[in-house]
């Protein structure tokens, strides 16, 4: 069955609907007419209504092609490459337009990931931070291809990630200071019960922002917890029975929570 996840800042949501495969076999028709095509690299390509020109065009598809080498070298992945098809939108108005009659719990949101058998389309309303909707949706097009079952608290988490340029992601993300200050309030994680929701309708903002906490400890934390974290990814690109990570985590760091707080307000 398809898979849809779309992204409504400041919140990034997950849905699976049944009457999805039907709705994206219907033709391209926009109020613009023509689309730009600003070209193809590697397994991406762009379609825009607004003319991007070939030098934009191209840094972009660049960035979607340094994107995926960043997902898959970060994470010890190798997807089978298959296309991945970004649709840019001139204006909410068109956006909407074309999601409501094919895709109408989606239409509210600013950007969101299809997957449908091989393929996989990305269908971004043009604003002015609309290159990060667009390394968000496609880092979530990566993960799919390789990690069949990945639950919702990590896919998230990691497309909070990566959807900011490579130099901020470690050190720059808002979601750190903004921790550091709940913490202050004495805020505490729980993996454990992010790991029960796996309905989007279910999370909250705040969950998102622990999910890339959980994320950024997966990739910059102690040495266990780092090595938990590669063993659960092999154990998901495998297809079977992956566990939950939480039981992993604390099998090794029976203080995870801990840790967690501590590598937050350290890093």
């Amino acid at each position: 069955m398809p898979s849809l996840t779309s992204h409504h800042r400041p919140v990034i949501a997950t849905l699976a609907l049944a009457v999805v495969g039907a709705a994206l076999t219907f033709a391209w028709q926009t109020a613009s007419g023509e689309w730009d095509r600003p070209g193809r690299t590697g397994t991406f390509q762009i379609r825009s209504e607004i003319p991007l020109g070939e030098i934009k065009g191209q840094e972009l598809l660049r960035e979607m092609a340094r994107l995926r080498h960043a997902v898959e070298s970060t994470l010890d992945l190798k997807g089978p490459g298959s296309p991945i098809q970004v649709n840019l939108f001139q204006s909410r108005d068109s956006y909407e337009a074309f999601l409501r009659p094919r895709i109408p719990a989606a239409s509210n949101r600013t950007a969101l990931f299809v997957e449908n058998g091989s393929s996989s389309k990305i269908y971004v309303c043009y604003h002015p931070d609309f290159e990060q909707d667009v390394r968000h949706e496609s880092t979530h097009a990566v993960l799919h291809e390789s990690l069949p079952g990945i639950p919702l608290w990590l896919d998230e988490g990691l497309a909070e990630y990566f959807e900011l340029p490579s130099q901020q992601r470690s050190h720059d993300n808002p979601y750190l200071m903004e921790l550091r200050e709940l913490i202050r309030l004495e805020w505490g994680p729980d993996l454990s019960r992010l790991e029960r929701l796996t309905v989007v309708d279910d999370l909250q903002a705040a969950d998102y922002r622990e999910c890339w906490a959980w994320a950024h400890f997966l990739l910059h934390g102690p040495v266990p917890a780092q090595e938990q974290f590669r063993e659960y990814l092999k154990a998901l690109k495998s297809g079977g029975p992956a566990g939950r990570l939480s039981d992993r985590l604390r099998a090794c760091l029976p203080d995870m929570d801990v840790q967690l707080i501590n590598h937050l307000q350290h890093w």
